[in-house]
């Protein structure tokens, strides 16, 4: 926006507000989270206090769309302007359908369907295909490349193993092509994070253009591994928080590679622009909580995470609003404080 003087010129009879030390940011835009599986939570939770519906029988549209709402200002109450539904199956489309032609979402909602289910998207509900409609859009597809270092069955170079072939990661990167979108894919261990980056190089190579490609959660990329993630043209979203909530039980697990867990000082130094998550409802849509994880990298026993990989505080806000609305191609209109964008604000 510029200065104080340049403002207060540009703009000299608006009223003025003294935040009093405090912050003002653009509202945050989440990178990876589930809100319907939130919601699917709530939803539970609200027939077991209140007993409004018995028995086993599956809960009503409307139902979903109460919880869902109630999930929304979970967001909400947390800064965010943009909420992300990172794994929308033909339920989860019905339901933000629903929600968005009902008025019923008070921020935008952005799903990334799984990619088995292409065909049925754009045959019924192409009209939320990038574009955003009653504050839904669908804006690409998801894969899958391995599981959770937390639970042992992420593909590290070790153990585990891929759930995917080579040839069927090209096949989903040449579909999400064709169809000119996104393809968001989560990798977590080292293996699963060499076969998308070698999948991306050797398309790029063949001449097929690549839509911002996102490898969610990253947490054992190793640092040696993020100059080439940078010529193929991938965006980071690192899990960060996993280092507060579960780095104690990664370090027993892992031992001295729990020191690389997402190596977001490796990525800022080389100008790669990554985001950071909390993978709702895994934990909660706090954007403060990943900023702390990111500066500090401290396990509950306060044990510091590979210090070389802590950010500056300015670096992870830059990675939950600015670098987060450029990973779901929105850039131009969120992200920053600048006349033409967005309003939806935060005040920290």
């Amino acid at each position: 926006m510029g200065s104080l003087s340049e403002v207060t010129t540009a703009a000299p009879d608006e009223e003025k507000i003294d935040l009093v030390g405090r912050t003002l940011l653009p509202a945050f835009v989440d990178a990876h989270s589930h809100i319907t599986v939130l919601a699917e939570m709530v939803c539970l939770a609200k027939r077991s206090t209140d007993g409004s519906t018995s028995g086993d029988a599956a809960p009503t549209l409307e139902e979903r769309r109460a919880a869902l709402r109630i999930a929304c200002f979970e967001y909400v109450n947390q800064g965010y302007g943009t909420a992300q539904e990172g794994c929308a199956e033909l339920p989860e489309l019905e339901l933000l359908a629903a929600a968005a032609e009902a008025g019923d979402l008070p921020l935008d909602i952005v799903a990334y369907c799984g990619i088995g289910i292409a065909d049925q998207v754009h045959r019924d509900y192409y009209m939320y295909w990038k574009h955003y409609r009653g504050r839904f859009k669908i804006g690409g597809y998801k894969l899958f490349l391995d599981g959770e270092p937390q639970d042992g069955s992420a593909w590290m170079k070790d153990s585990g193993k891929p759930r995917h072939t080579d040839v069927e990661v090209e096949e989903a990167f040449r579909r999400a092509a064709g169809d000119r979108t996104q393809l968001a894919v989560h990798c977590n261990g080292e293996a699963a994070c060499e076969q998308m980056i070698s999948a991306c190089l050797r398309l790029k190579s063949a001449g097929v253009a690549l839509y911002r490609p996102v490898m969610l959660h990253a947490q054992l990329l190793p640092p040696g591994q993020l100059p080439r993630l940078k010529e193929a043209g991938i965006i980071p979203s690192f899990f960060i928080s996993a280092i507060p909530a579960f780095g104690d039980e990664l370090v027993k697990t892992l031992g001295e590679r729990a020191r690389i867990l997402c190596p977001a000082g490796a990525a800022a130094k080389l100008g790669i622009p990554f985001t950071l998550h909390q993978d709702t409802p895994v934990l909660p849509p706090d954007p403060k909580m990943a900023v702390d994880a990111a500066v500090k990298r401290e396990t509950p026993a306060g044990i510091v995470l590979g210090e070389e990989q802590c950010i500056s505080r300015e670096e992870a806000l830059a990675a939950l609003t600015a670098h987060a609305a450029y990973q779901c191609f929105e850039e131009n209109t969120k992200g920053k404080l600048k006349i033409g964008f967005s309003g939806d604000v935060v005040i920290l």
